[in-house]
């Protein structure tokens, strides 16, 4: 992984700077488009690739700032790769969707949910296996998470010498989307607990609306948008 000093705090792991000390006070209270233009030239103008620039906007982004959701899930610049700024917004959701896992871990087990719901109707196998079978909540949450890292990190899908299938990342979302939704109508306290300091669920419901990657007609959580 790449990392980035700024005044002499590395970006990535160890110790985040706050938001004032990169950015303008000016921009962080008018937000938006403002703020992330802002950021991301004084990300750039510290990064060697453009993968590293990406990873460290969205981390910062999203560490400092979770209620400016449009600014992590729309690239903040023109002539931003799509498909770097689709993978690492990708792995940022798997990141966030594990610590919802976890979160809910005292209240979401085998016992309590022995089968992936998300209400009364909705019945999710998990493609996890040789032939798609039922899971509880909790192992199909885990089994999903673990696939859709594998494969972002797999050179059989991303490398520099072709682009991904086309439908990659929207078979990915929909199975992760199924955690949301459990989450949401099963337990929709902490979810929304959760969700009141990360911003992640609607982060990526906007971010797959953004990009076509999720039908809109299925959404639980935030069907408004």
């Amino acid at each position: 992984m790449n990392h980035v000093t700024l005044s002499g705090s590395p970006l990535g792991l160890g110790m985040v700077p706050s938001l004032e000390s990169l950015i303008s006070r000016e921009a962080i209270d008018a937000g938006g488009s403002t703020l992330s233009a802002e950021l991301w030239a004084k990300v750039t103008s510290y990064c060697d690739s453009a993968q590293a620039a990406v990873e460290t906007y969205l981390n910062l982004i999203t560490t400092l700032a979770p209620g400016e959701v449009e600014s992590a899930t729309i690239p903040p610049a023109p002539g931003i790769d799509e498909g770097l700024w689709q993978h690492e917004c990708m792995r940022l959701f798997i990141n966030g969707l594990n610590k919802l896992v976890v979160h809910l871990s005292g209240i979401c087990t085998r016992v309590s949910c022995p089968k992936m719901t998300a209400t009364s109707e909705w019945l999710f196998l998990c493609a996890c296996h040789k032939t798609p079978q039922e899971c509880p909540a909790v192992d199909y949450a885990f089994h999903t998470l673990d696939g859709a890292a594998t494969v972002l990190h797999s050179t059989k899908f991303f490398s520099e010498r072709k682009d991904p299938p086309a439908t990659l990342f929207a078979n990915m979302i929909r199975r992760l989307y199924r955690i949301f939704a459990h989450a949401w109508h099963h337990h929709n306290e902490s979810f929304m607990d959760f969700e009141k300091m990360t911003k992640v669920c609607e982060r990526f419901v906007r971010f797959s609306l953004h990009f076509n990657l999720l039908q809109k007609d299925i959404l639980m959580p935030y069907p408004e948008l």
